[in-house]
């Protein structure tokens, strides 16, 4: 097909998977990128290295470090031995020019806008994620040739034993974080989770939101009144996925009914006041400002920690505080979700 063919080609898919995009197939993507370069969450912290930026004003080095962090090992071994065999994958990029050109061109260029442009990051690597299978590929093709050209029998073996002890390390490392791989931390660079875990992210996508919901469902008496349950950081909405299924669900079918009938979009918050009131009532910790200092420790059932964080002079940076502050040192903690002797989510009573 040829390097242009194979452009082409991946542009056609790209927009039939993107509506908006078809509206104006050259513009719009490119006006995509740009606005995505400028997104604000000025609300935004993440946590990074043991200090906690506003996704405004993280560093040009947060993206690298993340994915320094992050990746599985043998990528690393990967990469080394694309720079140290250079000359010998030069030989057969020469025969294959376009598809080796697209393949560096997927990740790389993407990479080099994300950092010139400086856009905002937050989250860890999840907004590059679409820039791993492309990397892989072109790791896996380097390696593979480099490999084939070696003369040495031994030297094969070795790094391939190499390759498959590194990708048994992370295979039970997945294992062992199962169903949470994405707080993976490699034990190259970051260590592994538990060295980690203090200055990183790791309940990033929320996804043990899950498993803490149904803790707290079978465990509450759904005869009393409304619970109360102070939650960190994670956006209430998805609390009120897991917690509040029906009401949630209903707010949805509501918002949509009202659309239809009157044309009208209305806000959530406009369609609230006119659906039942929840069992459990959701009130973010970290949202409310100063920590919720209104907040009387004594209405709420139950505090639930994903991460925390102390605030120091600057607004930029912060210090990592370990669990939570002092107003539930006196807090029980009877539910935990531990993955490596780190525990990702704790529910307090």
């Amino acid at each position: 097909v040829g390097f242009r063919g194979t452009g082409l080609i991946a542009w056609a898919l790209m927009l039939v998977a993107w509506p908006w995009a078809q509206l104006s197939p050259v513009l719009n993507p490119i006006k995509a990128i740009l606005e995505a370069s400028n997104i604000t969450y000025s609300d935004h912290e993440t946590l990074t290295n043991g200090i906690l930026y506003k996704t405004m004003d993280t560093p040009r080095f947060y993206l690298p470090l993340w994915w320094a962090n992050v990746l599985p090992s043998f990528y690393f071994l990967g990469s080394v031995l694309t720079l140290f065999g250079v000359m010998r994958l030069l030989r057969v990029v020469r025969k294959e020019k376009g598809t080796w050109t697209l393949l560096l061109a997927s990740f790389l260029l993407p990479l080099l806008l994300i950092l010139g442009l400086k856009s905002n990051m937050l989250g860890g690597i999840r907004h590059t994620l679409f820039l791993l299978p492309p990397l892989c590929v072109f790791l896996t093709a380097s390696c593979f040739h480099i490999v084939q050209s070696l003369r040495s029998k031994l030297y094969k073996i070795c790094l391939i034993c190499c390759f498959g002890l590194l990708f048994l390390v992370t295979l039970i490392d997945s294992i062992q974080l199962h169903p949470y791989q994405n707080i993976y931390f490699n034990r190259v660079v970051a260590g592994g989770l538990k060295n980690a875990a203090p200055k990183f992210h790791t309940a990033t996508y929320a996804s043990v939101m899950k498993e803490a919901s149904e803790w707290i469902v079978e465990n509450t008496d759904k005869k009393n009144e409304p619970t109360t349950i102070v939650v960190t950081g994670i956006t209430n909405y998805l609390w009120d996925y897991y917690l509040n299924q029906d009401w949630y669900m209903s707010k949805q079918q509501l918002r949509l009914q009202l659309l239809m009938n009157e044309k009208k979009l209305y806000t959530f918050e406009e369609i609230e006041p006119l659906l039942p009131p929840k069992h459990y009532k959701i009130i973010n910790f970290f949202h409310k400002g100063n920590y919720a200092s209104e907040i009387n420790q004594h209405d709420a059932t139950y505090w639930v920690e994903s991460t925390h964080w102390k605030k120091i002079n600057s607004i930029k940076k912060h210090e990592c505080m370990p669990r939570f502050n002092e107003r539930i040192q006196n807090k029980t903690p009877v539910y935990s979700i531990e993955r490596q002797g780190v525990a990702i989510l704790t529910i307090y009573q």
